[in-house]
């Protein structure tokens, strides 16, 4: 099989197709993948290191205001759609598969003046433009939520597989030795803080407070994601926290599925990829959505956790420290609360998302 995937900028448009992507050379080991992707999106360090072949286009993120920079945005438009077209005609794919953001236009545009197959993925409750726009066009799109589908026009094919990255996050089968081996320790209560792969200021110190109000828990610990970006001030603001809860801080975690496995609950940004990750482990979350990102969409993803039970949802805006400490412990402390959200959280889950899209793709 040869595909093409076309998306990046975000690790949310990224993760999915890469977990897709490594599910497919499992399955043949002769596959041949190929990204497409900026020189200055996130998939230009990424991509190669996860040993995929990988070609920029010249493309720009699109500027919707009458300007001199919106005509150079489409000039690069342009540009990068003949790139496209010039590769894939070489190439010859059997598949182009797009996973949103302004990268994948010229690559779907190129192969359906191609009659080659496009199959999108929307990560997303609440669809980004590109995917809306093209769906009508392409063989299929492929939702992580099935709320998505009122968001796209009547005549776009859509079906319900989840995200790629589900299938990754389920496989890992946890032991006391990998919470040794993340400096736990095996039978304590574990809440794991993650604010995305970027980081998140605000999040991190309200989180910070919050177990600071849990002193003397020798029951809990805490793992802690604190984004490399805000590793060094997190780690500062430590001195004054007592030994219990056990608290151990990393700027980042190679092996998400694993920090997930030891987990009994989640304090969590509210992004696609991460929620099918915890939906795959079936953790338990308290998701405070972040307010800068388009058309709120992580408030519509998390409000679907919230809805099946899954999850508490604050704004970050209206969130206090001792309100987060005390969701914690109400969730911590009531064995049956916890075990019917880790219920909830498992039945919104996925694990068999990338096999389901495999199929797909080798059908066409």
């Amino acid at each position: 099989m040869r595909v093409v995937f076309a998306g990046g900028g975000t690790g949310g448009h990224l993760y999915p197709a890469l977990a897709l992507a490594r599910y497919i050379r499992e399955q043949e080991e002769e596959a041949e993948i190929i990204f497409l992707g900026t020189e200055l999106g996130l998939e230009s360090r990424i991509v190669p290191r996860e040993g995929f072949r990988f070609k920029t286009l010249p493309v720009r993120r699109p500027v919707r205001r009458v300007s001199r920079a919106m005509v150079g945005s489409l000039a690069a438009l342009a540009a990068g759609t003949g790139e496209a077209f010039k590769f894939l005609r070489w190439f010859s794919p059997h598949v182009v598969v797009g996973t949103g953001g302004y990268v994948s236009v010229p690559a779907a545009a190129s192969a359906l003046l191609l009659r080659i197959p496009v199959v999108l993925h929307e990560q997303n409750v609440i669809p980004g433009l590109v995917n809306r726009q093209l769906s009508p066009w392409v063989r299929l799109t492929c939702l992580s939520f099935p709320e998505s589908r009122r968001h796209f026009p009547s005549r776009a094919k859509l079906k319900v597989t989840g995200s790629p990255r589900a299938s990754e996050a389920a496989a890992p089968v946890i032991s006391d030795g990998d919470y040794l081996d993340l400096g736990l320790i095996p039978g304590r209560k574990t809440i794991l803080m993650a604010g995305g792969s970027q980081g998140a200021l605000n999040l991190n110190r309200m989180a910070l407070k919050a177990i600071g109000l849990l002193q003397g828990r020798r029951d809990l610990q805490v793992l802690y994601i604190t984004g490399r970006r805000y590793y060094e001030e997190m780690a500062a603001g430590t001195g004054s926290l007592g030994p219990e809860p056990l608290l151990k801080m990393v700027p980042y975690l190679e092996n998400m599925p694993v920090g997930l496995g030891v987990a009994d609950i989640i304090i969590s940004r509210a992004g696609a990829t991460t929620l099918a990750e915890v939906n795959a482990r079936g953790v338990p979350a308290i998701l405070v959505p972040s307010p800068n990102v388009t058309d709120d969409h992580q408030m519509a993803n998390a409000r679907v956790q919230e809805k099946q039970g899954a999850a508490l949802v604050y704004r970050e805006a209206d969130l206090k420290p001792e309100e987060l400490a005390e969701a914690l412990l109400s969730i911590l402390d009531n064995p049956d609360r916890l075990s019917a959200m880790k219920e909830a959280s498992l039945g919104l889950g996925y694990p068999q998302a990338a096999p389901h899209m495999y199929e797909i793709l080798k059908s066409l």
